[in-house]
């Protein structure tokens, strides 16, 4: 069987290496660096969960021999858990993190699958849960270290406050099962000499529910898809939801039951709200040899989960037994360049859509040498590999539609005009091609004429037919607006880049030093490249056709433009992520369709300086995409040097600090005052951060409540910043309002109160645990 869930964390939060751990689990690895631990001293009275992963546990506390550590929960509400750890005598460190039961079991089915088990022991469970602990690359399942050095005195006896701790990574929820483990070790940095591991297992108590909150399920289907639209009634204000292949998720509850999945779901299940997000999911490249199965737990208004799961099991519809196959023609390349080349297609309206992909002319015929059969692999693998080396081309019928009840397509075919570049000159090519029909079966391979590029002439630039030119037309903070100029008669294609500044180096340290001459005169001719020193040199012509970019040089690679549309051409393209007051020189040169290369010419773009001024202001609009997200613009003004921005939702860590689920009660005991310094010291610490004027982002609102909010930062002396007010947005209900319209209080000022801090970006402290506070009056 295949390994289950690995999709669920790989979309949910859990980072863990499942290869990793599918390889120490095992009784028989030798290289296991967990030794079998001393029994604990003290009266443990052991609990083994049945199943095939089992888990063996001490319930509330969990008395530690001198090699071990003490837990003992002391505090268990339905949103937090409080518990001590006291390590023993010899104990040096220890790692430890608290984890949802039906999380765990999730990992030790995936290890037990890879590992192609029926079955793990206690001791490969405890190997599991050791090697989740000693993660350290994962802030999620990897273990936070104690020792002494860093905790002083207190690593004696700590409690962790769960809800309010750097442990902290998801919500407590009523009714489910925490796992509290720790792995002790004799060495200060937690990761060589290991002591016993300590597992104690506690149960938040449940919540009374608020009406019966239930999901129904309506799902289409198609061949190789399908989209399941969640029906909650009244009561059900949010659920949680997973829809996947049926054996995966039905070997999860056959082996741990359908209480632990539910368990499991209201921790790594995608949470909806009901009032504002998509109810609908939609899953594509499906097989219908297999059967899918959508759950969902149902929640009240209060966010307290249902004790059972709902459920749907479907099929997806299997193909007829007579189908029309796709019909579809490349023809052969009628406009030859020494790069670049322009053909038309045909697909019928049985062809969905085509992929092709450019070889050369020997490989072509000893492909279609092969019989009928490798023909037929092959042609699927154009459709389906996509590769460095085997990559191909897609090109779908915008006519194309289909009657699946009648089992026959209805709309029209198409007719095009394609082009393909960055061939190698004077080079003899085919092209293979394929199509697909509405049921994704892909037809058979075929080939066109075989055709011969021209010769890349690189020393004549004085016969280049290209009457190109190129000029920087406008230049703000951070970007620059390049304007092309040229024929589509006379010119196939054309390089550019910026050559200075460059102020980055490559991770030996390397760049690609450019020529010293900048006239076009001698380097319009080719120089072959050389390394000199951790240095790459060469003339221009080798720059825009043979340079590429190893890790070792962080010079950009050459931008290769078709020369689109035709006859005379402007064309226009705003580059974004330039400095401001940078002097941006850059190099260009075209390729006519007879394969001359033009001389190398140049142009200079100057990008404006930033002032600065003591009234900066920033305003926030919202506007709203077919997909129910948004995109949400902020716009300073002259004054700005910097802005700052982003978003927050109600599901997203931190929340509670920032006070969003007060602001979706409308708690009474916090001032909009509140909100606003709060939010500006967490923008100014956490911002995303530009110089540009304007900036924006996508916004998918999540939950009861997002919130997206911006500043601007100005000043004459970049030491002594001046803020402006912050411009929020506030996301609930389908709507998207400003803080000031959803609290509905009017406020004048313009500029920030954090204009009284003294310090210079980003400004306020936040609390030592990195999250700002809300001030209650």
């Amino acid at each position: 069987m295949k390994t289950n869930f690995l999709k669920f964390f790989l979309t949910t939060g859990i980072i863990l290496s499942l290869g990793a751990l599918a390889a120490s689990c095992s009784d028989d690895d030798t290289k296991d660096p967990k030794p079998e631990p001393d029994p604990p001293t003290g009266e443990n009275t052991y609990i083994t969960t049945e199943g095939p992963t089992p888990i063996r546990y001490v319930e509330t506390k969990y008395i530690g021999s001198e090699n071990g550590v003490t837990i003992e929960a002391t505090e268990v509400t339905s949103d937090n858990i409080k518990f001590t750890c006291q390590p023993g005598a010899d104990v040096v460190s220890y790692r430890v993190q608290l984890y949802p039961m039906g999380a765990a079991y999730n990992t030790m089915l995936n290890a037990m699958n890879s590992e192609k088990k029926e079955s793990l022991t206690t001791t490969e469970t405890d190997n599991c849960l050791f090697l989740m602990l000693l993660n350290t690359e994962s802030a999620v399942s990897g273990g936070k270290l104690f020792n002494e050095k860093g905790y002083g005195e207190d690593f004696a006896s700590y409690e962790f406050d769960y809800m309010n701790s750097d442990l902290q990574v998801f919500d407590i929820q009523p009714d489910i099962e925490y796992l509290i483990a720790v792995q002790a070790f004799f060495d200060e940095e937690g990761l060589q000499s290991p002591g016993d591991l300590c597992i104690c297992h506690v149960k938040t108590p449940k919540k009374e529910l608020v009406g019966n909150p239930t999901i129904a399920f309506d799902v289409v289907t198609s061949f190789t898809a399908y989209q399941v639209t969640h029906i909650p009634n009244n009561d059900c204000k949010y659920y949680y939801y997973l829809s996947s292949v049926t054996d995966e998720i039905q070997q999860y509850i056959d082996a741990y039951g359908e209480s632990m999945y539910r368990q499991f779901m209201c921790h790594y299940g995608a949470r909806l709200d009901v009032s504002t997000d998509d109810l609908s999911f939609t899953a594509t490249d499906q097989s219908n040899e297999l059967k899918y199965v959508a759950t969902a737990v149902a929640l009240d208004a209060n966010g307290t989960a249902v004790d059972k799961i709902f459920r749907k099991d479907f099929e997806l519809p299997k193909v007829p037994a007579e189908t029309d196959a796709a019909e579809y023609t490349i023809s052969t390349p009628d406009k030859i360049g020494g790069s670049i080349v322009e053909f038309d297609l045909r697909m019928e309206k049985t062809c969905r859509d085509l992929r092709f992909r450019f070889v050369t002319k020997a490989v072509a015929d000893e492909v279609m040498a092969r019989d009928e059969a490798e023909r037929q692999a092959y042609a699927q693998r154009i459709y389906d590999v996509q590769t460095e080396s085997e990559s191909s081309w897609y090109v779908a019928n915008t006519n194309f539609s289909f009657d699946r009840d009648n089992n026959k397509p209805t709309g029209d075919a198409l007719d095009k005009r394609e082009y393909w570049w960055d061939l190698a000159g004077d080079t003899e090519y085919v092209i293979l091609y394929t199509g697909v029909n509405y049921y994704n079966e892909v037809s058979t391979l075929k080939a066109t004429e075989a055709f011969r590029t021209k010769p890349i002439v690189r020393d004549a630039p004085e016969t280049c037919e290209s009457d190109i030119e190129m000029r920087i037309s406008e230049t703000d903070r951070t970007s620059v607006t390049m304007e092309f100029k040229y024929n589509t008669e006379k010119t196939a294609l054309y390089y550019f880049q910026y050559y200075s500044p460059v102020t980055s180096v490559g991770l030996d340290g390397g760049t690609m030093i450019f020529p010293d001459i900048k006239d076009g005169s001698d380097d319009a001719r080719y120089k072959p490249g050389k390394k000199v020193g951790k240095d790459q040199t060469g003339g221009w012509l080798f720059y825009f056709l043979d340079y590429r970019n190893p890790d070792a040089y962080s010079t950009p690679w050459p931008n290769m433009w078709q020369a689109d549309g035709k006859g005379d051409q402007v064309v226009t393209y705003r580059w974004n992520g330039f400095d401001a007051g940078t002097t941006y020189e850059f190099a260009y040169m075209a390729e006519d369709w007879n394969g001359v290369l033009s001389p190398v010419k140049f142009c200079t773009g100057v990008t404006p300086t930033i002032e600065g001024g003591d009234n900066p202001t920033i305003s926030a609009t919202a506007q709203r995409q077919n997909d129910g997200s948004y995109n949400v613009s902020f716009v300073t003004n002259e004054d700005s040097r910097q802005l700052l921005h982003l978003s927050v939702s109600i599901n997203d860590a931190g929340a509670k600090e920032l006070g969003l689920p007060d602001l979706r009660d409308m708690n009474p005991d916090i001032a909009y005052a509140d909100y606003i310094q709060t939010w500006e010291e967490y923008v100014l610490a956490n911002g995303l951060t530009t110089t540009a004027m304007t900036s924006s982002q996508t916004v998918i609102p999540e939950g009861a409540i997002t919130v997206a909010m911006g500043i601007a930062v100005g000043g004459t002396n970049p030491a002594a910043p001046v803020y402006s007010k912050l411009a929020t947005v506030v996301f609930t209900d389908g709507k998207a309002v400003s803080l000031e319209e959803y609290l509905g209080v009017k406020v004048a000022a313009n500029l920030s109160s954090v204009n009284t801090f003294t310090k210079s970006v980003p400004g306020p402290a936040v609390q030592p645990n990195g999250r700002p506070r809300i001030l209650r009056r």
